[in-house]
């Protein structure tokens, strides 16, 4: 069975779906059920798709050492942070040990 996921259901993920992936047999859709989306799901059923509204948390998902995917983009935001932070730093007119410089008058 081949599934595809939608974030949010509506008209033009509709008509993709319909249009391009019409091959497909089950739509889950990761976003919730609210009214704009609850016709588009309703014509999809009729048409013979099976749709689910999945509960869907970033958190959910797992790399190979079985650490949250949310955990690891977290840490790795992090460390770039701090690299570009380091960077500015040296590579700024921002003096932050204002007692080491040395002012020449011309």
């Amino acid at each position: 069975m081949k599934t595809i996921f939608v974030d949010y259901l509506n008209f033009s993920s509709f008509l993709k779906i319909l249009l391009k992936y019409f091959y497909f047999e089950e739509v889950k859709v990761l976003s919730s059920n609210d009214f704009f989306s609850k016709p588009w799901s309703f014509i999809l059923r009729l048409i013979g798709f099976k749709v689910y509204n999945e509960k869907f948390f970033f958190g959910d998902i797992y790399d190979s050492q079985g650490e949250s995917l949310y955990l690891v983009t977290r840490r790795i935001a992090s460390v770039k942070c701090l690299e570009y932070s380091r960077w500015l730093l040296k590579n700024s007119s921002f003096l932050i040990f204002p007692d080491k410089v040395k002012i020449c008058v011309t």
